[in-house]
């Protein structure tokens, strides 16, 4: 199935095949809602956040799901000027488990109180 994510393609007539029905259309915060709720049925996640890529030096959440979730996330950015990890992950376009050796500063540290000994999984995801 295609999914057509422009909202003026939407008539409101949904498309019924073998009695559901389908929106001919994803708005993006429902499709990344989808992704996140799919996720965790493979992985038992206390947190997963989307980021956005805003401008040359930014990251901003997006949506996040998971027990650790709270609305203190909803406007925090990263600055990849300061995060260089961040910066060489999204350059390389692939998924890695962030380092937690001494001296790591967590994404989340100033929001959160993470237990010690878990583990982030940073995957860029490209349109």
């Amino acid at each position: 199935m295609s999914v057509n994510t422009e909202k003026s393609m939407h008539d409101g007539s949904g498309i019924t095949r073998l009695g559901i029905t389908q929106e001919p259309w994803l708005a993006p915060e429902g499709t990344m809602d989808i992704v996140l709720e799919s996720l965790r049925q493979l992985i038992d996640y206390e947190l997963a956040v989307i980021l956005s890529f805003e401008g040359k030096d930014t990251l901003r959440v997006r949506t996040m799901k998971g027990p650790l979730a709270t609305r203190r996330l909803a406007d925090f950015s990263i600055s990849l000027l300061e995060r260089r990890d961040l910066a060489l992950l999204l350059a390389a376009g692939e998924p890695r488990l962030l380092d937690t050796e001494p001296g790591f500063v967590d994404t989340y540290a100033e929001i959160l109180d993470l237990p010690e000994g878990h583990s982030c999984l940073a995957a860029p995801l490209t349109v």
